[in-house]
Order: C-alpha cells, then sequence, then structure tokens
C-alpha cells in the first residue's frame, strides 16, 4: 500500500475527509487554516513512556519520531503520565517537553482533552 492510498484509508475513517476538505490546500503548509486542521486531527500515532528513565526514553522517543516522519506522519501523541506514582519529584514530563522543544522533528505541541491523557500526555505536530 502506499502513501496515498494508506491516506485515503485514514481519512476515511471517523469522517475526516469533511474537515481535510473544507481547507483550502493551495495555501501555504504553515497557514493559519493547515495548523488550525492539524491541531483538530487525532494522532495517527502514539508511544507509551510510562515507568521508562529518560536514558530509556530519549532512544525510544527519538526512533519513535524518526520512524513517526519516515512514514509521513503530521501528528503523534506521546504519553508520559502525570507523575503522581513517582518517587519525589515527577521527571519523565518536563523532560519531554523539553527533548520536544530543540528537536528539529517537532513543530508545535499540546495537551489532549482530559478523555485522552489530558496532561499526561504531549500531541505533537511534526514538520
Amino acid at each position: 500500500m502506499d502513501f496515498d492510498e494508506m491516506m485515503n484509508k485514514w481519512l476515511d475513517t471517523d469522517n475526516r475527509w469533511a474537515d481535510f476538505e473544507r481547507i483550502d490546500h493551495s495555501r501555504v503548509t504553515n497557514s493559519r487554516d493547515h495548523r488550525s486542521f492539524l491541531k483538530r486531527l487525532s494522532p495517527e500515532a502514539e508511544i507509551d513512556l510510562h515507568g521508562r528513565t529518560t536514558e530509556e526514553s530519549e532512544y525510544l522517543l527519538s526512533e519513535f519520531l524518526k520512524s513517526a516522519v519516515k512514514k509521513g506522519l503530521r501528528k503523534v501523541l506521546i504519553i508520559h503520565g502525570k507523575g503522581i506514582h513517582s518517587s519525589g519529584v515527577p521527571v519523565l514530563a518536563a523532560w519531554v517537553r523539553q527533548y520536544l522543544e530543540v528537536s528539529p522533528v517537532c513543530g508545535e505541541t499540546g495537551h489532549p482533552d482530559k478523555r485522552d491523557g489530558g496532561s499526561g500526555a504531549t500531541w505533537v505536530i511534526l514538520k
């Protein structure tokens, strides 16, 4: 299955075509409408880093992002937890934020709705 077929299959789920077709795609990819569309999209892949050290997370997140970019994904979700079960100060959420801020493949970030992880997860729009 080539990329176009995969994209069409993905757009067919959950009526994503309706949102996709409302956008004028002739505009540059960093247009306000395009960013707004990407924010509303569901993540196309996710990684769960619960219980990992920052060293383990660095390797896993790096490989995950490389793979996502290679596959042409536009939005991913990183589940890092809130740190409420950590002994001491929660570190993974802050570490993930710092990692994403300096990553050359990561653009805008945010937290999903509470039902999708809230502050225990971070979505990322890939460049």
